[in-house]
């Protein structure tokens, strides 16, 4: 893929500290973004729903119906996963995960995989 990119809806400086290893390791670069602008240079978008859910959700929804949306991974709290994670696929993601899943799922699909199939912790 030509986009070097990864864009995170969100701004946890936890999360974006965590996340900047696993992607700076494949070369691309975490850009926080808004819900509105180019996306054309993302491989990926995640979009964490820790905080805010709805506004959140609302924001993913708008970058699922751009023309140039990449792949979504959205991420938040385990126990909420169940509903949250419904509701996150509705609006547009290709990938919900718990928390604990983020760092491994995120390093599959940059690698080109998909989520490993034996992750508990995703949600589907």
């Amino acid at each position: 893929m030509g986009a070097s990119v990864v864009g995170l809806l969100g701004s946890d400086l936890m999360v974006s500290s965590r996340l900047q290893g696993i992607i700076a390791k494949h070369g691309l670069r975490l850009r926080q973004i808004a819900e509105s602008g180019d996306l054309s240079d993302l491989r990926l978008v995640l979009v964490d729903l820790n905080r805010q859910q709805e506004i959140q959700l609302e924001r993913l929804r708008k970058i699922s119906s751009s023309q140039q949306s990449p792949k979504v991974l959205a991420f938040g709290p385990h126990l909420l996963m169940r509903d949250l994670g419904k509701r996150a696929r509705q609006a547009g993601a290709d990938r919900v995960v718990a928390n604990s899943a983020l760092p491994a799922v995120l390093e599959r699909m940059l690698d080109g995989g998909d989520a490993p199939t034996g992750a508990k912790k995703e949600q589907r």
